[in-house]
């Protein structure tokens, strides 16, 4: 199970990511999150290289996909929220 919840993680980050990139392209604004994130980290001050911090926000960026794709697997499997397309709306 863990396995699958990782592969779940990555693809649908990717996914979003993809979409946030194709957006950000066609509407000329800065939707890039592990940018963004990129940006955070240097708002921060943290004191590594530019290709670590940009190492560091894909890493936080996947990191997040991953907690959704944990959260969301036990909100279904604990039927705190049902499974059903309309649940994916809200």
């Amino acid at each position: 199970m863990t396995l699958h919840l990782l592969m779940a993680a990555i693809m649908a980050t990717s996914a979003m990511t993809l979409f946030s990139y194709i957006i950000s392209e066609s509407f000329k604004e800065l939707y890039k999150e592990p940018l963004l994130l990129k940006f955070i980290l240097d708002r921060l001050n943290f004191t590594f290289s530019e290709s670590l911090k940009s190492i560091c926000s894909w890493i936080i960026h996947y990191g997040i996909g991953l907690i959704f794709v944990i959260v969301y697997h036990i909100l279904w499997k604990y039927k705190i929220v049902p499974f059903t397309i309309l649940s994916g709306v809200y």
